[in-house]
């Protein structure tokens, strides 16, 4: 599965398609959506977004949705983690 880099704020990204980003490779989610490990969801939202606009002009395979997706879930869940953690330790 290809995925995405992201450059520059969110505000003006620059995407960029990598390959090899599965749920066995390292990084991921995060590869997966074309992120740095982060705890803001809205990043994470836009990155699947990004992504599945391309997929879908790419003629979707559902395998390759149902991918994107885990890494999106996934990553939500790390997400919260982070946050969590953050509280915990007063940040």
């Amino acid at each position: 599965m290809a995925s995405l880099s992201s450059q520059g704020s969110s505000a003006g990204k620059a995407w960029a398609i990598n390959a090899a980003a599965s749920p066995d490779s390292d990084g991921w989610p995060w590869s997966a959506l074309g992120l740095e490990e982060t705890a803001d969801r809205e990043a994470i939202h836009e990155a699947y977004a990004h992504r599945r606009a391309q997929l879908d002009a790419e003629n979707m395979r559902i395998s390759a949705f149902a991918e994107l997706t885990e890494a999106r879930e996934k990553a939500l869940f790390l997400a919260a983690e982070l946050r969590r953690e953050a509280q915990r330790r007063g940040e």
